[in-house]
């Protein structure tokens, strides 16, 4: 037990101080705008991750000093509890007091966790819920029967947190999914459907995501079209597959996955594991033969990864095992030492240069007019940035792809004909600004660098007159 406890503390005492040195990455940004504005849906995902914001904010005090502990606290505390569940179902399923211990540190040592685990983004809840419903529906199952008292608590515990799983993100459907794949398959499973369990459970698990469901209705389906219209089916990718499986093997480390593997062929006590993921993980190979799988993607299987991987440890080699955590350690540390650290960029991509240059580039603004931006990653860092500067009187609103931001309400009546400074990537539509101003001044162009390396380039006018009739009728 103070193994685990370690284990648990020592990695989320390591994403608390990452939180608190490196900025927000643009999604998280945008989610935090999100968090100023709650509601029961939004464009991009369900709502729960601007709830984790919010309620962080409430404990932390918000933005702190621009980079967001605030932002990521409550995400970094779902996934420390969501470690201890790894741990607790280990031992659900006959896992020694070492296995139970060695699944956390495998799950925290995956490379997706460690990673996207250290954000605050919608599989943070996500994967939190996922592993709550999994732990509860494995007691469930566990050899009693669901007509007693305690295992029917259980079941609506399962439930529940499968729900809030969907207002975290729609791909936790798919633990549903597994849950019918287990009740129609197993013998325990048939024996709970001739008791009122598992039906109390799909109740519980209706109730959370009734108020999406009203919000979808009222807004005509725009968060289902959004994320239901990510289902493809177009030309045959040959590389796909094979990307698929290298991430299934590489995320958790290559020896870890070979543990995880001989657990299933070893045959885990309780197939619900199993099914917890099976459906996810076959939709993803679908998906796969059709277009790529991103790694997030495949955050909810990591803790059923590290609890098969626990368990087909044992038996192992001291050494390998030594090895296994050693090689999962590297590319974990390794990984995001080379993306985030605050002395130079060494690894390119997307993600790490989105936390790099932006005070710099604030700085670079002039000053006069509020800041109109025309997509949702640069509206969310420049909002944020206004905050962490200590400028929140100075606005930032898109003036385009509307159906992002109802949650925001109104467009402020004053600032229709009020002086912007429009902040565009370059490369943008010639023709965005004459569509969006009645007036355009000339252009400049400002840099964002990190160590002297030019990471993205901005154009900056001064604007004035919005002529989008929805935003100033």
């Amino acid at each position: 037990m103070a193994r685990l406890w370690a284990v648990t503390l020592g990695f989320l005492g390591l994403h608390l101080v990452f939180a608190a040195l490196v900025p927000l990455i643009s999604d998280e940004s945008y989610y935090a705008l999100w968090a100023s504005g709650l509601d029961w849906s939004y464009y991009d995902h369900p709502p729960m991750i601007a709830g984790f914001i919010a309620a962080g904010g409430l404990v932390a005090g918000g933005l702190v000093a621009g980079h967001g502990l605030g932002v990521r606290l409550v995400s970094l505390l779902a996934m420390a509890a969501a470690s201890l569940l790894v741990a607790d179902m280990t031992r659900d399923l006959g896992g020694a007091p070492r296995a139970q211990w060695r699944a956390a540190l495998y799950f925290n040592l995956n490379a997706l966790v460690m990673a996207v685990g250290s954000f605050a983004t919608p599989d943070a809840p996500s994967t939190f819920f996922w592993l709550l419903s999994s732990w509860a529906a494995l007691k469930a199952a566990q050899g009693r029967g669901a007509a007693q008292g305690r295992g029917l608590v259980w079941w609506l515990v399962a439930g529940l947190a499968a729900g809030f799983g969907v207002m975290s993100k729609f791909s936790n459907l798919f633990l549903g999914l597994g849950y019918v794949g287990w009740l129609v398959s197993t013998r325990q499973g048939r024996h709970a459907l001739r008791t009122p369990a598992p039906y109390l459970a799909v109740l519980a698990a209706v109730l959370p995501v009734i108020p999406l469901i009203i919000w979808n209705i009222e807004h005509h389906g725009l968060g289902f079209e959004r994320q239901f219209g990510r289902i493809v089916f177009g030309r045959l990718s040959v590389l796909g597959p094979l990307e698929y499986l290298v991430l299934l093997v590489v995320l958790p480390s290559p020896i870890i996955a070979a543990f995880a593997i001989k657990a299933v062929r070893l045959r885990v006590p309780n197939p619900m594991l199993l099914w917890s993921v099976a459906p996810l993980l076959a939709y993803f190979a679908l998906h796969s033969l059709h277009a790529s799988i991103p790694g997030n993607w495949l955050m909810p299987a990591s803790g059923a990864i590290a609890v098969l991987a626990a368990l087909g440890a044992e038996g192992a080699s001291h050494a390998l095992r030594r090895v296994a955590v050693g090689l999962a350690a590297l590319v974990a540390f390794g990984g995001m030492a080379l993306m985030f650290n605050p002395w130079r960029s060494i690894v390119g991509g997307e993600m790490p240069s989105q936390t790099r240059g932006w005070p710099d580039f604030l700085a670079s603004l002039p000053p006069e007019g509020w800041i109109a931006t025309s997509d949702y990653a640069l509206t969310g860092q420049l909002w944020v940035g206004q905050l962490g500067v200590g400028l929140p009187s100075r606005q930032v609103w898109s003036v385009a792809e509307l159906h992002r931001y109802g949650f925001r309400g109104p467009f402020p009546a004053d600032l229709c004909d009020a002086t912007a400074l429009l902040v565009v990537k370059s490369g943008s539509d010639p023709e965005l600004v004459a569509r969006l101003f009645d007036q355009v001044g000339p252009q400049t162009t400002l840099d964002r660098r990190f160590g002297g390396t030019v990471l993205r380039q901005y154009n900056v006018r001064q604007v004035s007159g919005v002529k989008d009739a929805a935003l100033c009728p």
